[in-house]
């Protein structure tokens, strides 16, 4: 991980949003209900927890066809589908972010997670369109275990095929802050594509989640940590503050907020606590 002047520099570049990025990751459950540890399933919370380590964990494709079909609600699919036919789409696909099969012909770790793949081919079946493959990814694919400052340092990239004026449909197991749905969608839209509709089988809280940052999150940055937050960002993380997820966003005003109520002053010395942080975070995950 590249380091100047002693502070931590990555490059993971986003495209801009605009007026056609979707305003919400569509969501369908809460992930208790999706992997077996919510108490409303009763006597099915067993089943669910099998067929949802078999489906993450050991690529079983039935346990995850079974886990989607129960866990699909028609209200979230139907916003979905206004959202894709608003945008009138000429070619449309299904993605969702996976890593490579193989790598020059040699086996590599490979996808152990079929609920991506069942979802897409699932949402293709019903409109009717193509899940698409091509597109893999090929850094830092489990993101479980990092912190909120790792995953700012550790984005997942992409490679492979992207159709021009194709619209895509960007689908997963799970959402948490969308910076892999953000990555994804920064890689297709500057390879000539178009995300019309971004959904998840699951989120903690089980609601649409904001997308793009809304632009009071993008002041209230600003009023933290002071103007100098957009080129600090820029230079440590590779895009702007106004690439972040809205949730992102909200987590670097709640950190900064908190650093405020324990006595560091707003702007230079906010921006450099947070500049210690994510060095911070650079080290202990390098270790």
């Amino acid at each position: 991980m590249p380091w100047v002047d002693c502070h931590i520099q990555v490059c993971h570049p986003r495209a801009p949003w605009d007026a056609e990025t979707p305003s919400h990751v569509l969501v369908h459950r809460t992930l208790s209900y999706i992997n077996g540890t919510d108490p409303s399933l009763g006597s099915r919370q067993q089943g669910r927890k099998n067929l949802y380590d078999a489906a993450k964990n050991r690529l079983d494709f039935d346990a995850a066809s079974e886990i989607v079909c129960n866990c699909v609600r028609d209200p979230v699919y139907g916003a979905m589908v206004q959202s894709v036919l608003s945008t009138r789409p000429i070619d449309l696909r299904v993605i969702m972010p996976h890593p490579a099969f193989e790598e020059r012909g040699h086996p590599v770790l490979g996808p152990t997670n079929a609920l991506p793949f069942v979802f897409a081919e699932f949402i293709a079946e019903k409109l009717g369109c193509e899940a698409d493959y091509q597109i893999e990814q090929i850094a830092r694919v489990g993101r479980t275990n990092l912190n909120r400052f790792e995953r700012f340092l550790w984005q997942p990239s992409f490679r492979g095929d992207v159709v021009r004026g194709c619209r895509y449909i960007v689908v997963d197991d799970v959402v948490s802050v969308g910076a892999t749905f953000a990555a994804l969608r920064g890689y297709i839209v500057r390879n000539g594509g178009t995300v019309c509709a971004v959904t998840a089988l699951g989120h903690k809280h089980g609601t649409d989640q904001k997308f793009p940052i809304s632009p009071a999150t993008i002041k209230g940055i600003e009023a933290l940590y002071g103007a100098c937050v957009y080129r600090y960002w820029k230079e440590a993380v590779g895009h702007d503050v106004e690439a972040l997820t809205e949730p992102e966003g909200l987590f670097l005003q709640e950190w900064g907020h908190e650093r405020e109520r324990e006595g560091v002053e707003r702007g230079p010395p906010l921006l450099h606590r947070l500049r210690t942080r994510l060095d911070q975070a650079a080290s202990n995950s390098s270790e």
